[in-house]
C-alpha cells in the first residue's frame, strides 16, 4: 500500500448564483480595487489516501468528491493526486 496526496477542488458551476463571490467583488470595488472584475467562491480540500494503486486513489477520492465535497447539481470538481509519497 501506498499513501497519496491530493487536492480537490469544488467550484458552483458557472449557471450557478455565487451570492459569497459577489459580496466580495463588490468589496474589493469599493476598496479602489476596481481592476478585479469578477469573484468566484470555492472550497479547496487537502487529502491524504492510502491505496494499492494511483488509479485505486484516484477511483475512490472521485466517489468522495461526488458523494461528500461537493453537490453535484450546483458544483463542479477538480481532483489532483501527488504522487506516492
Amino acid at each position: 500500500m501506498s499513501i497519496y496526496k491530493a487536492k480537490v477542488t469544488v467550484k458552483k458551476k458557472p449557471t450557478v448564483a455565487d451570492p459569497e463571490g459577489k459580496t466580495i467583488s463588490e468589496a474589493l470595488a469599493r476598496l479602489g480595487h476596481t481592476e478585479i472584475i469578477s469573484v468566484r467562491s470555492g472550497k479547496v480540500f487537502h487529502l491524504e489516501i492510502e491505496a494499492d494503486s494511483e488509479e485505486t486513489a484516484r477511483e475512490k477520492l472521485n466517489r468522495v468528491a461526488e458523494d461528500i465535497l461537493s453537490n453535484p447539481v450546483i458544483e463542479n470538481f477538480e481532483l489532483e493526486i501527488a504522487g506516492d509519497r
